[in-house]
């Protein structure tokens, strides 16, 4: 009970309480006067009287209790109190008596005093430990001298049954690895089992070396004649070769049920005889090639390479016509002895090659031609018929593609890298020095090919180069055996070498636009009076003519050689990959110059790589087409200013220009002699520097424009009633001029050359009728049936003008009057 209970229920009775809950009781026992009697009242003070006596003998019971308990609490208090103070004196002693014992058995800390426990737990320890330490004694003694017992005891006949002293060490090394705990891993489990692989590798190697001592009387592994072997060597040979085989055999029962553990080399890499006649040759390579001999050089990859394809062409006849034999005799018919010899020699190589990229891996060029020298050895191994199937390595992986020594040194990131960084800054290099050679835009024949007869495009000098560049990037990355590697190449070395030479074109042809009269003068203002006249040489005349066609079949040549490259196998295959895998996929999609990628690995690929660079390229083609067409235009037209002036001003009095002196060599007025003087130049050049179907593209489209502009200004905008009969006949000889200008300057290259100037001379065979014959034609014209209009036109020679066409030409006639 809490001690505040205690206090309130000791406290006195409180009297107003106890009057009011007689006053409550009295109110519910006679709430009303009527209730109130005297016997009544009589009875409850009397009930009152006996419940006060009983409560009050009860509270004296109480509080005599209360008054026994509170004397015995106190009594039970002082002895308790006493018991404790006599067990905190007890445990007192006891910690001193404790304390003395420790100081007895062990020294304090600091005191060197030996004690007897310690002494005791020491030598209980030592004792372990040199228990220990015998048994571990034990097991390597007997392990050690199985492991000796089985290298000396080498049977002359090889056979499961006849290594027992081998089949004894390797049963003594399972029993105790497996008695072994697992986790963590002892010491004695490798050691027991380096001892087991040592003794197997002696007998082996002890086999190995009568083999390599039999071989040396064969020659090997130099080329001999095989009748020039006596039979004893080849039996001695022989039984060396099957001895090792047998032993394979035998290593391969003995060793089924014993798994690889961790940080285990792998037991057999290849058959046991052929890697006993690698070594000869890797001692010959070491003394060539690793030694302080002249043949030792880093710049001279070709030299080992050559060597080794040189051991393995010597050793062919051999192997195939004796090893095989054997091979098959010895039961691995399976394995081809060329392929699984040549396969053991090729880490001679790897490793000298891995040591040879370390040194030069700073040395660009150097790296370039050991990865180049690399791929050609490669490629000539694989020429020579060597695949990884049918040898030891394709059994355990199924693997029928080798990737060549160059697929283990750029395995390496970093070696990658270098060789890419070095490529395209090689390349760049190469370009750089192409574009500023003195005849980057010079036109030349290509391999002799004549534009007269094949129609084949000459290319500028630049363009040819660029090609040959493109062809040589894609010579030395083509052999990759990765197609990442290869994208790598395309995108890091081709293709930014395409878009540097198209935005050299590009950025002559914005010059070219920038700096030429006949543009400028379609931009009010452009350059106007800014321009040297040097500057003006640049694009003026024939020579704009022959810059701009420079531009034209520079970015046509490069799209007929994208346009083959991307037809070739390579380069299919190559795009399809890209297509196909995810990787691939993901560099070409943030590469412009590629055309969009199928977005899945089961999309049907369509069209080459070179799609996207090819439409680049024929823009500009076009665009350096359509300036072509604009500059010789503009060129000509600007030379018929005054002509024009003559045909349509006021001022002048009607055919004063008709009779006006004509020119001596041609024949007509001299006012028209600039204009056709000045296409005969550019058609010159034209024909010069371009194929037929070339020339007659561009021809076709000048002679249109000039057609057109000739006959709007000289005849339909001239004004009504300007050409009289004899200026019309004159006329006629002068639309005749430009056709015949342009036979004599394409030189029949171009078929039908008057095609585009028809409108222009039936024009001028219009103006040119008759004076007596004019009205009966206007009659006809204007008033004739269809047909009589089409025989009409037939006689006259009009094919292409329609009816209302040569009402406009005849309205020019001054006897019109239409």
């Amino acid at each position: 009970m809490a001690t505040t209970s205690i206090h309130s229920l000791l406290q006195p009775p409180d009297k107003s309480l106890s009057t009011q809950r007689a006053v409550d009781a009295l109110n519910s026992e006679f709430p009303t006067w009527e209730s109130l009697n005297f016997h009544a009242l009589q009875a409850a003070v009397n009930r009152a009287r006996a419940e006060s006596d009983r409560l009050n003998r009860e509270a004296d019971e109480s509080s005599r209790s209360r008054e026994a308990l509170i004397e015995e609490t106190l009594t039970r208090a002082r002895s308790s109190l006493a018991s404790a103070r006599e067990l905190s004196l007890t445990r007192h002693t006891l910690v001193d008596q404790l304390s003395g014992l420790a100081d007895e058995v062990l020294p304090p800390p600091g005191d060197e005093r030996q004690t007897t426990l310690l002494e005791l737990e020491r030598l209980h320890a030592q004792l372990d430990e040199l228990s220990k330490a015998r048994e571990y004694a034990d097991v390597v003694v007997a392990l050690l001298e199985l492991g000796e017992k089985a290298q000396t005891d080498i049977p002359p006949v090889i056979s499961s049954s006849s290594l027992t002293s081998y089949k004894s060490l390797q049963a003594f090394v399972n029993s105790l690895v497996t008695s072994l705990p697992n986790s963590p891993p002892p010491s004695l489990s490798p050691f027991a089992r380096g001892v087991q692989i040592r003794a197997w590798n002696h007998i082996r190697n002890a086999l190995s070396s009568k083999l390599v001592e039999a071989s040396e009387k064969l020659r090997w592994p130099l080329a001999v004649d095989l009748g020039s072997l006596t039979r004893p060597d080849l039996e001695i040979f022989s039984r060396g070769f099957l001895d090792l085989l047998q032993l394979q055999k035998v290593g391969d029962v003995l060793h089924a049920s014993e798994p690889q553990y961790p940080g285990e080399p792998p037991r057999d890499t290849g058959l046991y005889p052929l890697q006993a006649l690698v070594r000869p040759v890797a001692q010959r390579f070491k003394y060539h090639f690793e030694s302080s001999r002249p043949t030792n050089r880093l710049d001279k990859p070709e030299w080992y390479f050559s060597h080794m394809l040189g051991v393995i062409r010597d050793t062919a006849m051999l192997t195939e016509r004796v090893f095989q034999p054997l091979v098959d005799a010895g039961g691995y018919k399976q394995i081809n002895a060329r392929n699984e010899f040549t396969r053991l020699l090729l880490p001679i190589l790897s490793r000298h090659l891995s040591l040879s990229v370390a040194q030069i891996l700073s040395d660009p060029s150097l790296l370039a031609h050991t990865i180049y020298q690399t791929l050609e050895f490669d490629g000539a191994l694989k020429d020579e018929g060597f695949s990884l199937k049918g040898t030891w390595e394709s059994q355990e992986i199924q693997a029928t593609e080798w990737e060549g020594l160059a697929g283990e040194i750029l395995g390496d990131g970093d070696v990658f890298r270098s060789w890419l960084e070095g490529e395209r800054k090689f390349t760049q290099a190469r370009y750089e020095e192409m574009i500023a050679a003195p005849d980057a835009w010079t036109i030349s024949d290509d391999e002799g090919a004549s534009t007269d007869d094949d129609g084949t495009l000459r290319m500028t000098n630049s363009a040819r180069r660029l090609r040959a560049l493109v062809e040589q990037v894609t010579d030395r990355y083509a052999p990759l055996p990765s197609f990442s590697q290869q994208t790598s190449f395309l995108t890091s070395v081709q293709l930014p070498l395409l878009e540097a030479y198209h935005s050299r074109i590009s950025a002559s042809l914005d010059a070219f636009e920038a700096l030429s009269t006949s543009f400028a003068r379609v931009v009010p203002g452009a350059l106007g009076g800014q321009m040297g006249a040097s500057q003006r040489d640049l694009t003026a005349g024939v020579e704009g003519t022959d810059r701009l066609i420079k531009a034209w079949i520079s970015a046509e040549g490069v799209i007929a050689g994208m346009e083959q490259w991307g037809e070739e196998v390579f380069f299919l295959e190559l795009w399809n990959e890209i297509n196909s895998r995810a990787s691939l996929r993901n560099r070409a999609a943030v590469t412009s110059s590629l055309p969009d990628v199928k977005s899945g690995e089961d999309s049907i690929v369509e069209g080459t790589l070179f799609d996207e660079m090819i439409a680049q390229y024929r823009k500009l083609s076009t665009r350096a087409e359509a300036m072509i067409v604009k500059h010789v235009t503009g060129e000509v037209e600007a030379q018929l200013k005054d002509y024009f002036v003559a045909c349509v001003s006021s001022l002048i009095p009607l055919c004063s220009r008709w009779n006006a002196p004509v020119s001596d060599s041609l024949g007509l007025p001299p006012i028209l002699v600039p204009g056709l003087t000045s296409l005969t130049s550019h058609l010159t050049v034209l024909s010069r520097s371009l194929p037929a179907p070339f020339l007659t593209t561009v021809y076709r489209q000048v002679s249109s424009r000039l057609c057109s502009h000739i006959l709007s200004r000289a005849v339909l905008h001239a004004g009504r009633g300007r050409y009289s009969p004899e200026s019309g006949a004159t006329f006629t000889r002068e639309s005749q001029a430009w056709v015949e200008v342009c036979q004599g300057a394409l030189a029949g290259k171009v078929l039908r050359v008057g095609r585009g100037w028809e409108r222009l001379v039936e024009a001028g065979k219009i103006l040119g009728i008759d004076a007596v014959d004019f009205g009966a034609a206007m009659r006809i014209v204007w008033g004739g049936s269809d047909k009589e209009f089409s025989e009409w036109k037939d006689k006259l020679g009009l094919r292409v003008m329609s009816r209302e066409q040569v009402m406009e030409v005849m309205r020019a006639r001054s006897d019109c009057g239409r």
